[in-house]
């Protein structure tokens, strides 16, 4: 049993997860996409203007910086949502698309926008199913599927066609739900469109090797040789996921002790999710605060306060 899993590696999860480093903690640190967060996953090239030290600085690389500071003693688990987290006899169970692990406690850092759906398929743990785009010119030459119908899956297909890879866009209905000016940036593309195809499985050894997938109105069946698989079939709110796990909720946002503690004692919330500034600074400090706490419910230190 872990001593902590950090759920999001963002801002947040990734300073909770340096300062368990430096306080001896055995730690998980799980990522439902790439370890970085927003910074990296949706502003990768926008310049940081509001973080002290970091003014002028990408998203991506700073996103970069914060990721190469986690010492190697903690273990990050990337292109891996965290499905459930159940409260045991004694410490947590936390279930991800890819496994189960244990924990004496837990720290929730998924943002606001919540984490990837899961496709529900068999494969979809393998290396190369993915939800977000780092650098588009690894793709070039690439086979590639994007599963979704809505902006982000079309954006993606779009960008990556250009890139060079040669691409697939799937989606379950007879037309996308992504804006009209997506739709025609698409049809100036190489991507083959597939209406109407639901994916069945994703083989391969231990990365994506094949898509399966299934014509929802003439059962046709077929296969394709796949490189990559993008997830673009939306987010499970925060507050779905947080509900599940059975934290208590005040109008869609979870109750936050000012020790950043959940209802449920042992587990603690940190970043975004916990609707305060929403800003990286911010984000940074609730980090090392979250953790601070578990560290003190774990070991009741000497210089804890007591209250």
């Amino acid at each position: 049993m872990k001593d902590l899993v950090i759920i999001g590696a963002g801002p947040a999860g990734l300073s909770a997860a340096l300062n368990a480093a430096h306080l001896k903690l055995d730690t998980l640190l799980i990522e439902s996409s790439a370890a970085g967060g927003l910074p990296l996953q949706n502003y990768p090239w926008k310049e940081i203007d509001s973080y002290l030290g970091m003014c002028g600085m990408p998203g991506k690389e700073l996103a970069e910086k914060m990721v190469s500071q986690i010492p190697d003693s903690i273990e990050i688990r990337e292109n891996e949502p965290a499905l459930e987290v159940k409260k045991l006899k004694t410490g947590f169970k936390v279930r991800t698309t890819k496994g189960t692990y244990t924990a004496k406690t837990v720290i929730i850092a998924i943002g606001v926008m919540g984490q990837p759906r899961s496709i529900g398929v068999e494969g979809e743990g393998l290396e190369g199913v993915c939800t977000a785009i780092e650098d588009l010119d690894e793709f070039k030459g690439k086979k590639v599927a994007v599963i979704g119908g809505g902006d982000t899956a079309v954006e993606y297909a779009v960008n990556l066609s250009r890139a060079g890879a040669k691409t697939w866009l799937m989606h379950r209905r007879d037309s996308f739900r992504a804006t009209g000016s997506n739709v025609k940036e698409l049809s100036n593309t190489k991507t083959k469109i597939l209406f109407n195809s639901e994916v069945k499985k994703l083989s391969g050894t231990k990365r994506v090797e094949k898509i399966t997938y299934v014509n929802n109105k003439t059962g046709k069946e077929q296969t394709l040789k796949m490189d990559y698989v993008f997830k673009c079939i939306g987010n499970i709110p925060s507050k779905d996921f947080l509900e599940k796990t059975g934290i208590q909720m005040d109008n869609g946002h979870p109750v936050v002790k000012p020790d950043l503690g959940a209802s449920i004692p042992g587990i603690y919330l940190a970043g975004d999710i916990t609707k305060d500034l929403m800003k990286i600074s911010q984000a940074v400090a609730e980090g090392n605060r979250a953790l601070l706490s578990a560290y003190t419910y774990l070991k009741s230190p000497y210089w804890a306060e007591k209250k």
